[in-house]
């Protein structure tokens, strides 16, 4: 299935963005409405299943999903948890994060950041959004307070489940950052990923009014 979900990842964002994309970050959205695998994709059985045990609800839906590919020399993917961006009047939802390659360390992998808590810990802190220097005081309060972040490689068909509350990043460096390291910005490879974001309903909203703070981030594989 991930063969066949990379070669056709691949072949719609060439059609979109054409071949010319070094040092971009390229993404289309909800091709499961149009397109037949990335349909079979957001309706496989082995995704929606964690994805609603995580949620503890007996049915979701999908709310829309996403194709990344980030080029080499991109940049990083600052620190951030989705319900920033997503426009529901709940906070259950959840992402399944698909990378369609493997992602060693030096390509920049998924990052996240355990616990609630985290996002009141860095939300006093200037986001830069061309420099690095947001990157690295997030890394000195994570440092300071011992928070626990899995920046480990991803291997071809592994699956990560993330929260919309869940602080995550996608950059080379996050381990040096950690370790009081120079932030590093840019990529050295290029990886594509596939991600699903399922929710308990679509009722669209500008304000949150939903006060969960379930928080959770599990990895594993997605056979079939």
């Amino acid at each position: 299935m991930v063969r066949r979900l990379a070669k056709r990842l691949d072949s719609l964002l060439r059609a979109e963005h054409g071949d010319d994309v070094a040092g971009r970050f390229i993404a289309l959205e909800q091709l499961w409405l149009h397109d037949e695998v990335m349909r079979l994709v957001a309706f496989f059985p082995r995704l929606a299943g964690p994805a609603a045990e995580l949620l503890g609800e007996p049915a979701i839906r999908i709310y829309h999903d996403n194709a990344l590919s980030k080029e080499p020399g991109c940049g990083r993917t600052p620190w951030h948890h989705d319900a920033e961006h997503f426009p529901l009047a709940t906070l259950q939802a959840v992402t399944a994060w698909i990378p369609v390659t493997a992602i060693p360390a030096y390509m920049g992998p998924l990052a996240l950041a355990r616990g609630a808590h985290v996002r009141d810990m860095v939300a006093d802190l200037s986001f830069d959004k061309v420099g690095t220097t947001y990157d690295a005081a997030v890394a000195r309060r994570f440092v300071e307070s011992d928070v626990a972040v899995d920046a480990s490689p991803f291997a071809v068909g592994e699956v990560s489940f993330h929260s919309a509350l869940c602080l995550h990043a996608v950059a080379v460096g996050v381990a040096g950052w950690l370790a009081g390291l120079p932030a590093v910005a840019t990529g050295l490879g290029a990886w594509s990923a596939f991600a699903v974001i399922f929710s308990t309903g679509l009722h669209i909203t500008y304000g949150k009014t939903d006060t969960s703070t379930r928080d959770f981030a599990r990895r594993g594989p997605a056979s079939g």
